[in-house]
């Protein structure tokens, strides 16, 4: 069956019905009961709403968008995103459903946090993008299969990769996409989710049917035995290069020996880092998960800022980067930021960041945690408490280089925070 309809129309088929579903057409659709299907094929620039409790043997995305607003939305059936998006919905688990990636996106997060149980594969340059304040975590215990493909994350949201020997040539973390979905739910009825009705689903001929997709059926409850046994006898593990340019890439397990790069955005975790790790300006080195430790076992070049917390009241009292290497260097001015997360620092209270002396380290400012501190990174990779008593700051110079710039340089406050000018007066300049 295709369906191509243009005015906003739901599909409603039989529970009997034992063929296949195409949409074609430019606007939402939504199939509004449970269906036993074929396979069905999103291919149009609308949206397909699946819900319920479906049986399905094949999901084809190739544009537009599949929006998956129940926990059976997907049927258990393989999923195969070739071009537009495979969105996930409330907080649901995903379970006996494959997901292939070949060159479409998936996109989680969307108006709670999701877990999706089935294998992940690309076969092609994808992205994932979650929304901020949610998570997507990908929990089949072979881990995300990236192959020689690049892996792009978008958006404010967690990605969760839990599972053992996570792969990809490069994993990309980005700033989220303009396209953005929107699941606000009015009033639920029984046996459904809460949520906005959306328009239906088309019908497809049979001669439409992908020659490469077959029928399968999995075994729910032995995927779930054998993926909560692998689970806990894996950490993660991570190959090829990382680049990150927004938002936070958290390890906690451990990378292979690709390079990473971060050019925006903080690298942190409490893992091991196998290839050189190289920090750009704008970009930040944020070791642990709060309090903790990361382990570089390769180079690092820090040229970007180092962010730090510290806890006196903890047996390892701050944030430490280690590693298996002699030494290493920063290649820029930037900021090493404290954040006291524990009881008030006092004079002497020393903590050792590194653990041994880093190349240029002299000229990184340290600033924060209300207090003014001494650096001594190119010592031994520690810093000090100075002084509890911060003197204000004070403006020496007010100049104005051109029409559209006005730069006021002082001294004293903290190192790279933002200062505030508090005026009665109306500044006039000529």
């Amino acid at each position: 069956m295709v369906y191509n309809h243009s005015d906003g129309r739901s599909l409603r088929l039989s529970g009997l019905w034992r063929g296949s579903v195409t949409n074609l057409g430019p606007s939402g659709r939504s199939l509004r009961n449970t269906i036993n299907a074929n396979y069905l094929a999103q291919a149009g620039t609308g949206e397909l709403l699946l819900q319920g409790d479906n049986h399905l043997t094949a999901v084809v995305i190739s544009g537009g968008a599949v929006l998956a607003r129940s926990a059976g939305a997907l049927g258990g059936a393989p999923v195969l995103v070739t071009g537009g998006e495979l969105q996930l919905i409330f907080g649901f688990n995903y379970a006996g459903s494959a997901l292939t990636l070949a060159g479409g996106a998936l996109h989680g997060g969307i108006g709670g946090s999701q877990t999706f149980e089935g294998p992940v594969a690309l076969t092609a340059d994808a992205t994932i993008n979650v929304d901020g304040g949610n998570s997507v975590t990908l929990a089949n215990a072979a881990g995300l299969n990236g192959g020689s493909f690049n892996l792009t994350k978008t958006g404010a949201g967690a990605l969760i990769l839990p599972a053992a020997n996570n792969s990809w040539a490069s994993l990309s973390i980005a700033a989220a996409p303009s396209r953005s979905a929107t699941a606000a739910p009015p009033a639920a009825s029984v046996g459904q989710h809460p949520g906005r009705r959306r328009p239906g689903v088309q019908p497809v001929r049979q001669s439409h049917r992908p020659q490469h997709l077959q029928r399968i059926r999995r075994d729910r409850s032995d995927r779930q035995r054998r993926h909560d046994a692998h689970r806990r006898q894996h950490r993660e593990r991570f190959a090829g290069a990382i680049n990150v340019t927004n938002g936070t890439l958290r390890i906690n397990g451990t990378s292979g020996s690709g390079a990473v790069t971060v050019a925006g955005g903080s690298l942190g975790g409490t893992g091991t880092m196998g290839g050189p790790v190289t920090v750009l300006a704008g970009g930040a080195l944020a070791p642990g998960d709060s309090v903790g430790t990361l382990t570089l076992a390769s180079d690092l070049n820090l040229g970007g800022n180092l962010s730090i917390e510290v806890n006196r009241s903890l047996t390892q009292s701050n944030d430490v980067i280690t590693g298996e290497r002699s030494g290493w260097s920063t290649s820029a001015r930037g900021i090493v930021a404290v954040s006291n997360l524990g009881p008030a620092l006092g004079v002497g209270n020393r903590f050792n960041l590194f653990g041994l002396p880093v190349t240029g380290g002299e000229a990184m400012a340290v600033g924060g945690a209300g207090v003014i501190w001494t650096n001594k990174l190119a010592v031994d990779g520690s810093i000090e408490v100075l002084s509890t008593t911060v003197p204000r700051p004070v403006i020496n110079s007010v100049t104005m280089p051109d029409a559209a710039s006005l730069v006021m340089s002082g001294n004293n406050g903290y190192p790279g925070s933002p200062f505030y000018v508090l005026s009665r007066r109306t500044w006039r300049c000529r």
